[in-house]
């Protein structure tokens, strides 16, 4: 009879802790699972975002190079007026294209530097935005030299912190005080 009481013990505490391994294990697995889907939507999100900004960047590099060819074609005094016509949607290729601005100095000459050579010298500005998303732009600034070169000053990208969101009707908002009864 002892015997058939020790063993009756011996298997509750074991399937006890067979069923809490189990328990553990369970849960476990799905925060493991739990995490695996955050992470995939992070490595989403994140891929979604380089390729808007690779097309912002493609985009911004193909009006680069137009207005190179711009600036070798152009008088400098029909520059500004061409290169603001970008910004119209007058040439294929060319979205999302803002702020086009041009500025340029009067009267710039060449500079001689120490061995006699003709050094270019800048004159004047290109600036663009290229829209990628909302809240968020790619800067350019070119710098135009007199020898009709453009130079990448700034090429960033920019998120507006002056973005405000827009709530819904009939949402409530706290108003900063606190009541306690």
């Amino acid at each position: 009879m002892k015997e058939g009481k020790g063993l009756v013990l011996n298997v509750g505490i074991s399937s006890m802790i067979l069923i809490f391994l189990a328990l553990v294990l369970s849960v476990f697995g799905l925060l493991s699972v739990r995490a695996s889907v955050n992470e995939w939507k992070l490595a989403k999100k994140t891929g979604e975002s380089v390729v808007e900004y690779y097309d912002a960047d493609a985009k911004a590099e193909y009006t680069r190079c137009l207005m190179g060819a711009f600036v070798e074609e152009t008088d400098l005094e029909k520059l500004e007026e061409c290169l603001v016509g970008l910004q119209a949607g007058r040439y294929e290729g060319i979205t999302d294209l803002e702020n086009v601005k041009v500025q340029i100095k009067e009267n710039s000459t060449y500079v001689e530097n120490e061995n006699g050579e003709n050094k270019p010298l800048q004159i004047g500005t290109i600036s663009y935005d290229i829209f990628i998303k909302e809240g968020s732009r790619l800067e350019v600034e070119l710098e135009l030299y007199n020898n009709r070169t453009l130079q990448i000053a700034k090429w960033k990208m920019v998120k507006d912190s002056n973005l405000v969101l827009e709530l819904e009707e009939g949402t409530e908002l706290w108003d900063g005080v606190v009541i306690t009864e």
